[in-house]
């Protein structure tokens, strides 16, 4: 008997190559459409996008146990940043009274507060504006700014 050849012809090669696009293709549009109540198209299904792995977008969060205090008073603030990370610096802002946002007390002097390990902040700020105070954080994380929303202290 003699030995056989493991090489196939290029023909034979080609002929592989067509019967396995044939069958893959067709096969793939069938199967695709089998129960659907359509007929087959004869063309590939549709590929589907896996989701790309992304980072997960950061937020920052303020909170303050008062509610409304006298004017000089001292007003105790806490965050989080998550995902946490250490080291993040944030800037107070305050608005009055529903108007624009502006560094507090002012831009030559702001009030900011650094991130610790577990992503926790915590700070104080004390006024003597009588009205609705509204404090908020702000900071970037990478090309990320963030914006804690805002917490709303009465100043009587």
């Amino acid at each position: 008997m003699a030995p056989m050849s493991t090489r196939a012809s290029p023909g034979t090669a080609s002929a592989v190559l067509v019967a396995a696009l044939v069958l893959g293709f067709g096969g793939g549009a069938f199967a695709g459409n089998l129960g659907s109540g359509s007929e087959a198209s004869g063309s590939p299904p549709a590929a589907t996008a896996s989701p790309t792995p992304s980072t997960p977008a950061s937020s920052v969060s303020l909170s303050a146990p008062q509610t409304s205090v006298g004017a000089n008073e001292k007003i105790d603030m806490t965050g989080q940043l998550e995902p946490a990370e250490a080291d993040v610096e944030f800037t107070v802002e305050r608005s009055l009274d529903g108007g624009e946002w502006s560094v507090f007390p002012d831009a030559d002097d702001p009030v900011t507060v650094s991130t610790r390990d577990d992503g926790s902040f915590s700070t104080y700020v004390i006024t003597g504006r009588v009205g609705q105070n509204q404090f908020r954080v702000v900071g970037q994380v990478g090309d990320e700014r963030l914006e804690s929303e805002p917490v709303t202290i009465t100043i009587s």
